[in-house]
């Protein structure tokens, strides 16, 4: 039987623990002094899509293939997804049109922009218009 004491070590530890975890997924990597260029630039694989007004949550298992982007360091991009393969432009920049908020983006060949953020091997894209979807890629 577990005593009040018990309980409330087991608390602390758990706070603890949540404490250290969020310190550390805050730390810099190496990459933080390349431009925003230089980090997109090179093949990412998609790993998941959550949000949406449903709430959804996809993965490659789930549509049963693979999705990479690739960015060139020319600002072209590509898509394949499965048999079909597109291809743009890609361009990053900064909006500050959110009740003065700025926020770095990422646009592709006009289409709506991405809110965009990097950790260690991972790439973030989140809607903030239209659809709310969220995309995690990881460096290849």
């Amino acid at each position: 039987m577990r005593t009040p004491g018990s309980i409330a070590r087991i608390k602390t530890l758990l706070v603890a623990s949540l404490l250290i975890s969020g310190l550390a997924a805050c730390t810099k990597t190496s990459n933080s002094n390349l431009t925003p260029e230089q980090r997109f630039s090179g093949r990412w694989k998609w790993v998941l899509t959550t949000g949406g007004f449903v709430g959804v949550h996809i993965t490659p298992t789930d549509v049963k293939h693979d999705i990479f982007y690739t960015f060139n360091s020319n600002h072209t991009y590509k898509i394949e997804d499965g048999s079909t393969i597109k291809t743009g432009t890609w361009n990053v920049g900064v909006d500050s049109s959110t009740a003065g908020l700025k926020f770095d983006t990422i646009g592709m060949s006009g289409g709506q922009p991405f809110i965009y953020s990097f950790s260690n091997d991972s790439l973030f894209l989140n809607s903030y218009c239209c659809d709310n979807f969220n995309y995690t890629l990881k460096v290849q």
